[in-house]
């Protein structure tokens, strides 16, 4: 469905799900606010928005917004199609909601280490630990029940947007803080603890 909106003097659209009347409405209010903040709405521009990059494209008289394609290659290629990062956008603003957690800045470009275990344990945790440098997010991912080894062959480090490929749920949980443990059994995320040992979900 395309979504268009006018603000500012400008006429924006995108395409996503019908089923996303709510997020793409949420999504056109950030966009909004930004370019009356900082001008975003222009011609090959790219902007940040939470977790996900996007680019704009004039259009004859309007600007399209499109997203970088998390399928493919997301440092070469973009979408038209929103449904897959407003999802995932949506999904990420609900846990932060249901957990009254700060949000820490993390986007798709970011990185984590995983436990090679955890790509197909049924139970993984993720724990936000201090960042080692400016692309790391200091997020680690294992396996419950398997003990960690100090082989380093039975680690990778991946783009946070690559855990599209095995645990796709672990992406709601990207803003959480440092200190943040959480735990996903069969793809559905059961429990958060808060670096106090508090259980928020």
């Amino acid at each position: 469905m395309r979504y268009t909106h006018s603000f500012n003097g400008k006429t924006i659209f995108f395409l996503c799900s019908d089923s996303m009347k709510d997020i793409a409405e949420f999504f056109s209010t950030i966009l909004q606010q930004e370019d009356m903040t900082h001008d975003v709405i222009n011609d090959k521009r790219t902007i940040q928005i939470g977790w996900g990059f996007y680019k704009i494209q004039q259009v004859g008289n309007e600007y399209q917004v499109m997203a970088y394609d998390l399928m493919n290659d997301p440092f070469q290629t973009v979408t038209e199609d929103l449904s897959l990062i407003l999802n995932i956008l949506s999904k990420q603003r609900k846990v932060l909601s249901i957990t009254k957690a700060q949000p820490t800045e993390t986007s798709f470009q970011d990185t984590l280490i995983v436990h090679r275990a955890a790509v197909k344990a049924p139970r993984v945790y993720l724990q936000r630990n201090e960042p080692g440098n400016q692309s790391d997010s200091g997020w680690y991912m294992g396996a419950i029940g398997v003990k960690a080894a100090n082989d380093p062959s039975e680690y990778a480090r991946i783009y946070t947007y690559q855990l599209l490929n095995f645990c796709k749920e672990a992406l709601s949980v990207m803003h959480l803080p440092i200190g943040t443990i959480c735990i996903i059994e069969n793809g559905s995320l059961i429990e958060i603890v808060d670096e106090d040992n508090n259980k928020i979900f």
